[in-house]
């Protein structure tokens, strides 16, 4: 049986997801959509669009593919189960916000369908930046190894976590430590290109983040020092 999908937004993430799952054979029932620029789009690739997911929920998908911005994720994750709490269902990271775990466990409480927390990190901007770099740099890489379980009270407890912010960036040498291409604000020849030059921790792993960041650092200095 084709496996088939109905997604929630339509922006472009959705594009993205699109198009991987039609070279997965992955059929899209339905677009559920407010916006009205985008619900036109849709429309206009002859997809069928709703704006709400209880209009099209009797249609029963294989899996709902959610791919609207983290505010709204709960929203639409309490509109899903509540229409079909065996549902499958696929969700970009983070799931969350902070302050909507609480609603969130709710959900899971009564929740029996199997839910998906996908990682887009393939078609991150960083991503394909870091890509070009060390194409540029002729670098070969031998290995990568996966330091992180995703299991975060082990890796907690192993060591295995991301410290931010201890020496932030900044144009004001009173809130922060270095400037604005990581070079401390009071010496001339220390610059920091660890996750300590983020202001504050982000939502997901800043690793691509902070290798885009000491690759632009590098090029500044190659700059500085010809």
């Amino acid at each position: 049986m084709q496996p088939t999908c109905i997604r929630v937004g339509y922006g472009a993430i959705t594009q993205i997801h699109q198009q991987k799952l039609d070279t997965l054979g992955v059929r899209t029932l339905a677009i559920v959509e407010t916006h009205p620029q985008r619900r036109m789009a849709a429309q206009r690739a002859g997809l069928r669009v709703a704006t709400n997911c209880a209009e099209v929920a009797h249609l029963r998908p294989t899996f709902w593919d959610i791919c609207v911005p983290t505010q709204y994720h709960v929203d639409i994750l309490e509109t899903i189960t509540a229409c079909d709490p065996r549902a499958n269902i696929l969700i970009e990271k983070p799931i969350c916000r902070y302050t909507d775990i609480p609603r969130l466990e709710h959900v899971l409480r009564q929740f029996c369908g199997q839910m998906v927390v996908n990682e887009n990190y393939c078609s991150s901007a960083v991503t394909e930046y870091v890509r070009q770099a060390i194409e540029q740099l002729d670098i070969q890489i031998e290995q990568i190894v996966v330091e992180m379980t995703k299991h975060r009270g082990a890796d907690v407890a192993s060591g295995r976590f991301i410290q931010c912010g201890t020496v932030r960036f900044g144009v004001d040498p009173a809130t922060s430590a270095l400037d604005l291409w990581c070079k401390a604000h009071d010496l001339d020849n220390l610059y920091v290109v660890d996750a300590s030059f983020m202001p504050s921790s982000t939502a997901s792993n800043p690793a691509l983040t902070v290798i885009a960041n000491a690759l632009r650092v590098a090029d500044h200095l190659c700059q500085r020092l010809a």
